[in-house]
């Protein structure tokens, strides 16, 4: 998991008293419900998992804001003695027949979205599980981490087509564009940076568009890939490539590096098979 660093949740990210007074609330609520029980049964698990303050329908579990998830996600304790196993417990259960209120579902995911976005895995193979046996929410997601990540916003932009190139006035291709591309067994126009997003400051990143689309940290490759379109984008388009009679030296040609440095990547941040399987056609480490 994505170590954010404690010196800045605690004492330099800006919260005020109610956002303290949530979390301090929900820590000892928590902590109460550890020392008087040892099992939960299902409906009150899902009672378990806070929501961010504002949630619609959030009537039976407790709020907290961003200061209160950031500083949960660095809580050791919390994140590998309840909240990862409360997750990991989830997926061992049939929620599909035994959950049919539709909102209850929305609210265990706008509780696991944020987790995911600070780097919790077993959030992100929970959600993932729920779209496979529940079926996808994608809006809602979306719009939640249009929210906590408007830095998101320069990707978006560019797979609809309003990229930025080498130099100033490059056409540059959108998502569709390097679908196509791939198919075709060749890219030929300016994608790479943007489509199969590298690490910033890797070498050979230092050109303008590297820099501008560059992922900046570990952060933020977890928020990428709980995007739910980015991530679409990006599963659907490596797909291609692995399943290609082309081989990806000859998709890619000199952008191979790029390619290899954005799927060690996002192998590294999500448990998409798809990452992995390229990793190991091609030997990569």
């Amino acid at each position: 998991m994505n170590k954010i660093d404690k010196d800045f949740v605690y004492n330099r990210f800006p919260k005020t008293e109610h956002d303290i007074k949530l979390y301090e609330d929900y820590k000892a609520f928590i902590s109460l419900k550890r020392k008087t029980e040892t099992k939960n049964d299902l409906a009150e698990l899902l009672s378990l998992f806070p929501v961010y303050e504002g949630t619609q329908n959030a009537n039976d579990v407790f709020v907290l804001t961003r200061f209160g998830f950031m500083a949960l996600s660095i809580d050791d304790d919390f994140m590998n003695n309840c909240y990862k196993p409360w997750c990991l417990s989830l997926l061992q259960q049939d929620i599909a027949s035994k959950i049919h209120d539709s909102n209850k579902i929305r609210i265990l995911r706008a509780s696991l979205i944020e987790f995911a976005l600070l780097g919790c895995l077993e959030a992100h193979q929970l959600m993932n599980w729920l779209d496979s046996q529940i079926g996808q929410d994608n809006l809602f997601i979306e719009s939640i981490v249009n929210e906590r990540c408007p830095n998101l916003r320069r990707f978006l932009n560019a797979h609809d087509g309003a990229g930025r190139g080498v130099n100033e006035g490059d056409e540059v291709s959108s998502y569709a564009q390097a679908l196509q591309e791939v198919k075709s067994g060749c890219k030929r126009t300016h994608w790479i940076w943007y489509i199969f997003p590298q690490m910033a400051g890797i070498k050979g990143t230092h050109s303008r568009p590297a820099l501008f689309y560059g992922i900046n940290g570990r952060l933020e490759a977890y928020q990428y890939i709980n995007h739910p379109v980015l991530r679409h984008h990006l599963v659907e388009i490596s797909e291609e490539v692995l399943n290609n009679k082309y081989s990806a030296y000859e998709i890619f040609g000199d952008d191979i590096i790029k390619f290899r440095s954005s799927i060690l990547l996002f192998d590294s941040v999500s448990d998409i098979p798809v990452f992995r399987q390229i990793k190991n056609k091609y030997r990569w480490q």
